[in-house]
């Protein structure tokens, strides 16, 4: 990549495809958005830091930084245990849990569909009567047909 120097902190990078980002390193911005969304330095803020010879640890978020997670894990964490060896209250124990009513009972679904806002609730296709395959006679079909081959 190629870093030209826009400002004291403010660069343009240019990658190799050709494509220009501007990266502000005292604003922790660049145009690909990744670096202030996710407040770790995006390749393009890489290459600016690089140029200006800046560690890149320093330009990740607050929240990445170990002085906020490691009180999160001072005090020991303990293991899950085992379900048979937890003591439930007597309280707790004698509750019935259901599962929540549903609109219409389980099994299978209806057999009507739903239909769409302003579509017409009658059958939208003309009945016609059936057409026998063999003999192009109209009331009947192939399987029904008494006619004689001919």
């Amino acid at each position: 990549m190629t870093v030209l120097a826009v400002g004291r902190w403010d660069f343009e990078v240019v990658a190799k495809d050709g494509e220009q980002f501007l990266v502000s390193l005292e604003q922790q911005t660049c145009s690909c958005l990744e670096f202030q969304k996710i407040r770790i330095p995006c390749v393009h803020a890489m290459a600016a830091a690089h140029d200006r010879n800046l560690e890149f640890r320093t330009l990740v978020g607050e929240m990445h930084r170990l002085e906020m997670w490691s009180p999160t894990v001072q005090e020991s964490i303990l293991p899950v245990r085992d379900p048979s060896e937890v003591d439930v209250p007597e309280e707790i124990r004698v509750l019935c849990l259901m599962p929540p009513k549903t609109k219409r009972p389980p099994g299978r679904p209806p057999k009507l569909r739903i239909h769409s806002v302003g579509e017409y609730e009658g059958n939208n296709k003309s009945k016609q009567p059936n057409k026998c395959g063999r003999c192009g006679g109209v009331g009947h079909n192939r399987v029904t047909c008494t006619n004689p081959l001919g």
